[in-house]
């Protein structure tokens, strides 16, 4: 399994740009303890001060506090994300990346790895990226 850490620099300068579409999620309150979530890439810790989100297959995830200022709130408990480009490598392998919250997400052929950064990216599976981002035009 490849990890793609090292090659941020340049997936960022290669990615397509890409932006989360205002789908409405739920997203719980401030965590006031630190919390281990089973997210679909993985096993994750959410420390206090994140929330947990629920995604459009029902997935659970952790939302640091600096990301859910990029969510506002569209009814009681449902959040949609402000448009904020980013970039988007679709995978050609197995690989794995370390996120800045320090999770090890892991992703298949066909998944993509989102990079906010250069050293910030997660990945997302493939019929969750196709549902939720949109290429910029």
């Amino acid at each position: 399994m490849t990890k793609l850490n090292n090659q941020g620099i340049k997936m960022f300068a290669e990615g397509v740009e890409v932006y989360k579409k205002p789908i409405a999620i739920a997203i719980g309150p401030v965590l006031t303890v630190e919390t281990t979530v089973e997210t679909l890439e993985g096993t994750v810790q959410a420390p206090v001060g994140s929330r947990i989100a629920t995604g459009v297959k029902g997935e659970k995830y952790p939302i640091p506090a600096e990301t859910f200022a990029q969510y506002e709130e569209v009814s009681t408990g449902m959040y949609a994300k402000k448009k904020v480009v980013v970039r988007s490598i679709q995978l050609q392998e197995t690989a794995s990346v370390d996120t800045p919250w320090g999770a090890t997400l892991q992703g298949n052929p066909g998944d993509y790895v989102i990079l906010e950064s250069a050293d910030n990216m997660w990945i997302v599976e493939q019929d969750i990226f196709n549902n939720t981002y949109a290429f910029c035009k």
